[in-house]
């Protein structure tokens, strides 16, 4: 008996590690936006709409427009844009983004930015909790990024997916 059991506790621990490393490997089934080189670009330009989410399961997170060179930001479908800035480029060596930085009155000093960007070269990156989720995104994937005031949370990464 206890055989079997180890047989058993090792057949699942091949197969959660081998979802685990198909969930990275595997974007979700809904069409992700994939545009060719400069597709970031050719977003703004459009005066696109687009939501930002986790998995095919759950309802969009984000609601994210933009409208003549600002970038619209929301949580909420039904509500006009909550945040809005001016879309500026931001870069990394692996990503190119466009978005806008928010300072809060009320807190100095702490920025957040609110970015849309594209993987200029295969990308792997997660989110922290309390949706840890890890993400693959090869050159030329669009999504969205959260980056919070520094020390304060962690980079939030969503697939993006263009609004017809």
């Amino acid at each position: 008996m206890p055989r079997a059991v180890a047989a058993i506790c090792a057949a699942a621990a091949t197969l959660v590690a081998a979802c685990d490393k198909a969930a990275y490997d595997t974007p979700p089934s809904a069409a992700r936006a994939l545009i060719s080189k400069g597709g970031l670009q050719q977003l703004a330009d459009s005066n696109a709409t687009f939501v930002g989410y986790l998995n095919d399961q759950e309802q969009p997170y984000i609601y994210a427009q933009f409208r003549d060179g600002w970038l619209q930001w929301s949580t909420d479908p039904e509500r006009r844009s909550l945040i809005q800035g001016r879309a500026d480029a931001y870069s990394r060596p692996d990503m190119s983004c466009f978005g806008f930085e928010y300072k809060r009155l009320s807190t100095p000093g702490r920025a957040e930015r609110y970015l849309v960007c594209e993987a200029t070269e295969p990308l792997k990156v997660s989110n922290g909790l309390p949706r840890s989720q890890d993400f693959a995104f090869p050159t030329g994937a669009l999504f969205l990024q959260y980056l919070p005031p520094k020390e304060v949370g962690y980079p939030q990464y969503y697939y993006l997916k263009i609004q017809k």
